[in-house]
């Protein structure tokens, strides 16, 4: 082995459609003038679950083969490009899943395994969760939970592979898209394991693409890093960024997503009371609730729960409002069922499809309180008293009051001590338009 060879390995794991196809084909270009080899690992997922292809269908599998073949083709001509495809098989005869278990665990040890396999269940159910919407296991149909079942012994044969590949190859750098859902996520932690830099890699929410080396792009740490060197870069730019952003996003302009809030009614808010307003503005559960090691370790809360326990102690001084987020109108039955069971009058509940104005509500509200959401940045930008309860992504960048729970925040509500400083919010809104 020739350990001053270059090289790295580049998983396409994301590239059956645009432009998720073409970003890997531009960092396999790049990679081209950067190592003296470049791996391109395929992945054949013929009657078998991948990310992609949760069910194992035929016609995916074939057109995740036609994309395959015609990225191969694009690049057959650079040299220093050696394809490879893996070849996935059925574990469920002849105890063949207990068999690469004990293979693994003999491989990393006994200490690692378990983290190895929770990481890997994480990044199984966070990949389901953006199909189905699902908060918990619990609310999974049987055809899901027996796609995660299949989905587990992909991510845990390609981890395997990953394990013995990357020595045997003396691969320096991996690539791959995302890096959040399981079979991306057997390639960085295998990659971890080894010692080696892996870049994991996305579409922004603007115009450009972006990277992180050795870190999860839903890093609270990494993000708020990127986000105050680039508001430091240029901070007048960034208050013009902020203004507009903020501006865009109230009257139903697209921003860097589709506006929610198109379906409601310019003005109204349905809330005559003359108690002062605390409005919740939740946000859509299933983002963050299988982050896993990718938030530092801090685990997002139940909002139902937490709300719960804000409308017992606060309905008596205050009129509460529960604004749930439009996205949320296809969320788990059994999940919608909990908030109506669980939030109760005389709070008031408005459900996703309700044409309530967002924010003529936050306007009229004395007390804006959110759960991950962007309304918490928003409001903080305009000047409301804004609490924000749970890790977010941008908890870092004092935006409004963060707190780690109902608890803390009914503190904060009694002692009227609120954080009006809106430089976080126009550093968020800045780096949300620009980070790249």
């Amino acid at each position: 082995m020739n350990n001053n060879i270059k090289s790295s390995l580049h998983f396409l794991n994301m590239a059956t459609s645009s432009p998720h196809l073409e970003l890997h084909i531009c960092h396999i270009l790049q990679s081209v003038n950067k190592y003296d080899i470049c791996h391109v690992i395929f992945m054949d997922d013929k009657n078998l679950c991948s990310t992609l292809n949760p069910f194992g269908r035929n016609p995916i599998s074939k057109n995740i083969d036609q994309r395959n073949n015609e990225i191969k083709n694009y690049l057959k001509n650079h040299k220093n490009i050696v394809f490879n495809k893996i070849i996935l098989k059925n574990l469920s005869e002849n105890n063949k899943l207990t068999k690469l278990k004990s293979k693994i665990k003999k491989e990393i040890g006994a200490s690692l395994i378990e983290e190895i396999y929770s990481e890997l269940e994480i990044a199984v159910f966070s990949g389901i969760a953006s199909y189905t919407r699902i908060c918990s296991v619990n609310e999974l149909p049987k055809k899901w939970l027996k796609a995660s079942k299949n989905l587990f012994c992909t991510s845990l044969q390609l981890f395997d592979f990953f394990n013995s590949y990357i020595p045997s190859k003396n691969i320096n750098d991996t690539y791959c898209f995302n890096g959040r859902f399981s079979c991306s996520k057997a390639l960085t932690l295998s990659s971890k394991f080894n010692g080696i830099n892996y870049f994991v890699y996305d579409l922004n929410r603007g115009n450009n693409s972006y990277i992180f080396k050795n870190k999860s792009l839903h890093s609270i740490q990494e993000n708020t890093k990127r986000a105050n060197l680039l508001y430091k870069k240029d901070k007048e730019f960034a208050n013009l960024t902020a203004a507009k952003f903020y501006q865009n996003r109230r009257i139903g302009k697209f921003t860097y997503e589709e506006s929610f809030t198109k379906h409601q009614k310019k003005g109204r808010t349905n809330i005559n009371s003359k108690k002062k307003i605390i409005t919740i503005y939740t946000s859509s559960d299933d983002e963050y609730s299988f982050i896993g090691k990718e938030w530092e370790g801090v685990k997002p809360l139940d909002q139902v729960d937490e709300i719960r326990t804000l409308c017992e102690n606060l309905n008596q001084e205050y009129k509460v409002v529960v604004k749930m987020h439009p996205n949320q109108f296809n969320i788990p039955k059994q999940k919608m069922n909990e908030y109506k069971r669980k939030i109760l009058p005389p709070t008031k509940l408005l459900l996703p499809h309700s044409k309530v104005d967002s924010y003529a509500l936050m306007d009229k509200s004395e007390i804006i309180i959110t759960f991950v959401s962007l309304m918490g940045p928003e409001a903080n930008y305009y000047d409301k008293n804004t609490i924000t309860i749970g890790p977010c992504p941008y908890m870092k960048l004092n935006i409004g009051n963060n707190v780690k729970d109902a608890k803390e925040a009914l503190k904060i509500i009694s002692s009227g001590k609120f954080n009006k400083d809106k430089e976080g919010a126009i550093i968020w809104a800045n780096y949300l338009m620009n980070y790249g």
